[in-house]
């Protein structure tokens, strides 16, 4: 075989690998995540919610991987802290909890979560020093 035939051969057979595992490189999928703001906040402006929402949108895209996040939304009723004020080192800092559903595919999540499973009502919790300053993800659970 030719030194070009062979490099058609190391490509042909690079693609089909990298095409088999491409779930392995990829994150979520929030393609058609739907958002909303429920109630009207008492410190943050629709901005700035949208702002926390994108902030969890774009770390779900990269870390959570075999994971399609179906819907993300923040509740005033339930995400309204204000201010942190526990021992976790962000005592005095603004605080939003955003929630998702989302589903797991079939091979699971590196990071612990069932196959094939839906997870509703997943919190997010996020800080920020100021209203200048961009909303960090500090947390993600259930309650």
């Amino acid at each position: 075989m030719d030194a070009k035939k062979w490099w058609y051969l190391i490509v042909i057979v690079a693609a089909v690998l990298i095409i088999g595992n491409v779930n392995n490189f990829v994150g979520g999928d929030v393609s058609n995540v739907q958002t909303e703001i429920i109630g009207n906040s008492l410190f943050y402006d629709e901005k700035e919610v949208k702002k926390a929402i994108d902030t969890v949108i774009a770390y779900f895209d990269i870390n959570f991987s075999n994971c399609k996040m179906t819907k993300i939304w923040f509740d005033a009723n339930y995400g309204e802290y204000g201010h942190y004020s526990d021992d976790e080192g962000y005592s005095g800092q603004e605080i939003i909890v955003i929630l998702s559903d989302f589903d797991v595919g079939p091979k699971g999540y590196e990071g612990g979560f069932n196959p094939n499973s839906t997870y509703n009502n997943w919190q997010w919790i996020l800080v920020r020093t100021s209203p200048l300053s961009p909303w960090k993800l500090v947390g993600w659970g259930y309650g």
